[in-house]
């Protein structure tokens, strides 16, 4: 199965803390959440972030600009969530604006999440950031702020959630193949400001080695499973690096 986006909700809020509805739909999902606010103190005051109660992991935050009251970003993350509509909740120690966004995805793999992540702030007009993927077949997905207008996708970059003023969540919308590095970029119109940019890639399903894994022979998917593999309904052995095809051993590369 591949990645597929399923939903994107936001709120914004002043106070102590959010909540909001999300409704997650479909199989092997994963839910992020961007969340930034502002803090009169020194260090980020959220606490946690949680779907229909379970808590979301924390994946990376961010220190946005640095004049008080400070800004900050924060990406977290939940496999498997509930689905249909269930409440997103951000709790912090301080009541402040709080402008957040959820986004669901389908065909992800539910054990190793996320696959590579990233962040920064600049001073700039318009940001990008690289992020680079592991495992074939990655999403990249993306989560900003800025101090000044409405968010803008730029290359390589589908908005999801742009309905807040400052913030915005997006993704590929496709597949890092192979893995490697992928450049994400927002824009907006106007002078430089300030920005906070966070980054993730998101990784397919992967199968575990020699169970339900398949390979190619013949234009044809066999299956292997455990040290054999499936050809023509005849288990064949295999070990090491060879397989035993017609009594004759073949090298694997």
């Amino acid at each position: 199965m591949a990645i597929a986006f399923d939903a994107a909700s936001a709120d914004f809020t002043t106070g102590a803390g959010q909540s909001w509805s999300h409704t997650c739909t479909g199989a092997d999902l994963v839910l992020l959440v961007g969340v930034n606010t502002f803090t009169a103190g020194l260090d980020d005051d959220v606490t946690g972030v949680t779907y229909d109660g379970d808590a979301m992991t924390l994946i990376v935050n961010q220190e946005g600009p640095v004049v008080p009251p400070r800004q900050y970003s924060s990406l977290w993350y939940l496999i498997n969530p509930s689905t249909g509509a269930n409440t997103v909740a951000v709790t912090k120690t301080s009541s402040d604006a709080m402008r957040s966004i959820a986004c669901s995805y389908t065909g992800c793999d539910q054990s190793a999440q996320p696959d590579a992540f990233t962040s920064k702030k600049q001073n700039v007009q318009n940001i990008m950031l690289a992020v680079t993927s592991t495992v074939d077949n990655c999403w990249a997905v993306t989560f900003a702020m800025n101090d000044a207008s409405q968010l803008s996708a730029g290359a390589n970059t589908t908005a999801r959630d742009t309905s807040l003023t400052f913030v915005g969540f997006g993704d590929s919308n496709g597949v890092i193949s192979p893995a490697g590095e992928i450049e994400l970029n927002w824009t907006k119109g106007g002078a430089a400001n300030n920005w906070t940019m966070l980054d993730a890639t998101i990784q397919p399903p992967q199968a575990a080695a020699g169970t339900n894994a398949q390979i190619n022979i013949g234009d044809a998917w066999k299956l292997i499973a455990g040290m054999q593999i499936n050809i023509g309904d005849t288990w064949k052995t295999v070990e090491g690096m060879q397989i035993n095809i017609g009594d004759a051993w073949k090298e694997i590369f």
